[in-house]
């Protein structure tokens, strides 16, 4: 039973429940491990269609995309090694296969080729050695290149679960190194904000002057330009070839900047704070919402809801603010 739960965790999402409804909640119901005889369920429905790879092998191939995920920035060495040693195999791979392909097409054609030459040699009075078969040395080349393909792609996998270990196992280095990178650009964003406010109180003045040079001893040179302290000085065409419906003050666009640092600083995608905070995005025990264990479960989820809120914002959410928060969280929580 615990080897068809591994199993099972490998499906994907909609699957997974399902699989384990029936494993769990319905013992009336065929289970993985005794498929019935008509198959009337199988894990990835839909997915067994002509050229499809079997289940097993869309498993290990979800299984190793996730597992080339990478930072954007390229930050540490170690991890550039693996990345590096994943590239060169999969090269080979790749390599091999186009290399297989091209035998399974001469293989292909090779029976005709074969009977031609041995149809001239046999026209040629059977003298001198008689011709080697294509087909026959073409297998033993396909072969051996399926056994390269095969070996190179657990080489990949092997090279793959090493890369998960070593993040695994060094997490909080690799996450306290990405925080004092991200509280660095952090700073850095907001200093340019205020740089670029002076940039452009400096302009405005040098712009001032220019006009006062231009004007003086007039009246007009103790004047100023109307609407200098809105952006593009809220010239309609100007908005609109920037794409901005509504003029904004430049004060307002400092404020902006520096909510949008704040709110970069803490993004943070729902499934990302389900992993960060040790939450079990797909439960390994399926119960049934109107059982007592469903209600319990649910009740469970939304006090935890509560206090991440409330730890979050610092104040008890309210009704409709913790349903906003739910459903950050977890957008199909109201729909189980």
């Amino acid at each position: 039973m615990a080897r068809l739960r591994e199993q099972i965790t490998k499906l994907l999402p909609d699957d997974q429940q399902k699989a384990l409804d029936m494993l769990d909640a319905d013992t009336s119901s065929p289970r993985l491990s005794d498929p019935p005889p008509d198959r009337s369920w199988v894990p990835a429905q839909g997915m067994d269609r002509q050229g499809m790879p079997p289940l097993g092998e869309l498993t290990r191939l979800e299984t190793n995309a996730f597992r080339r995920l990478s930072p954007r920035r390229r930050r540490w060495k170690k991890l550039n090694e693996f990345d590096e040693r994943v590239a060169e195999l999969e090269q080979r791979h790749g390599r091999v296969v186009s290399e297989l392909s091209e035998l399974l097409e001469r293989q292909r054609t090779a029976p005709d080729r074969d009977a031609e030459q041995l149809a001239r040699w046999h026209v040629g009075g059977g003298t001198g050695e008689r011709p080697v078969s294509e087909v026959d040395s073409l297998a033993a080349a396909i072969r051996a290149a399926e056994r390269d393909r095969d070996a190179l792609q657990a080489a990949i996998t092997h090279a793959l679960e090493d890369r998960v270990r070593f993040v695994d196992g060094h997490r909080s280095k690799l996450a306290g190194d990405a925080a004092k990178d991200s509280e660095q650009a952090h700073e850095h964003y907001v200093a340019s904000i205020a740089v670029m406010e002076r940039a452009r109180e400096e302009f405005v003045d040098c712009r001032l002057t220019e006009l006062w040079a231009l004007t003086y001893p007039d009246a007009s040179a103790g004047r100023e330009p109307q609407f200098l302290s809105y952006l593009a000085r809220n010239l309609v065409d100007r908005l609109r070839r920037a794409g901005v419906a509504h003029g904004l003050d430049v004060t307002q666009l400092g404020r902006l900047l520096r909510e949008d640092a704040d709110a970069v600083a803490s993004a943070i995608d729902p499934e990302q704070r389900a992993v960060v905070e040790g939450l079990d995005r797909r439960s390994t025990s399926a119960t049934w919402s109107g059982s007592d264990e469903g209600k319990a479960r649910r009740s469970a989820e939304i006090e935890a809801a509560r206090q991440a809120y409330q730890r979050e914002w610092g104040r008890q959410p309210t009704e409709v603010a913790l349903e906003a928060f739910l459903r950050e969280r977890d957008p199909g929580f109201f729909n189980q």
